[in-house]
């Protein structure tokens, strides 16, 4: 393994911070033509998901439909999400993803990142049973430019040793598709 690849996962495997994705004139074009950009990165068994979203939705419905948990099921297809807030502002996610039922438990709260763009960062509830995942990281950030909210969602997926290499892709494009399709 290439030593940057190295310190690529040493990177995220200890530190995620949620920031922007430097767009490429390439992925500018993509983005221009479509409305979106999506990329998923895979280093032996971590994945890297980036989607960039140019929306003619508001900042502010943006980030109400982000949040609103009940509303996901709708969005989703009628994925099963189960909720509960806490007094702190942090509300508590299971849903399950993929053919295989995974039952994913994540803990998702708001921020304000800087220069007005808005984050909802979400994170894995480890006080739960995770048992297909060993780390999931990532978010949203939201800003307005030009009348038009771009959406940046950055996670990271590292899957336990329980699911097969084959089936990170298919986690990988699942909860890019469930986290960003209907915006």
């Amino acid at each position: 393994m290439k030593l940057t690849n190295v310190l690529f996962l040493l990177s995220i495997l200890y530190t995620f911070a949620l920031e922007k994705y430097d767009l490429n004139s390439f992925d500018k074009e993509i983005l221009n033509e479509n409305g979106r950009f999506d990329k998923i990165n895979r280093i032996g068994r971590t994945a890297e998901i980036i989607s960039v979203i140019d929306s003619k939705m508001p900042k502010q419905e943006v980030i109400a439909t982000i949040i609103d948990i009940q509303r996901w099921e709708d969005l989703t297809g009628g994925k099963s999400f189960d909720k509960e807030c806490s007094d702190n502002g942090t509300i508590q996610v299971g849903f399950r993803i993929s053919r295989l039922n995974i039952q994913v438990n994540i803990l998702l709260y708001e921020s304000i990142c800087s220069n007005n763009i808005h984050c909802i960062k979400f994170k894995l509830n480890n006080q739960l049973s995770n048992i297909a995942l060993n780390k999931l990281d990532g978010g949203w950030l939201i800003e307005e430019k030009n009348n038009v909210s771009r959406i940046t969602l950055r996670t990271i997926i590292v899957p336990s040793i329980f699911i097969p290499s084959g089936f990170i892709n298919v986690i990988s494009y699942n909860l890019l598709n469930y986290t960003t399709y209907w915006l």
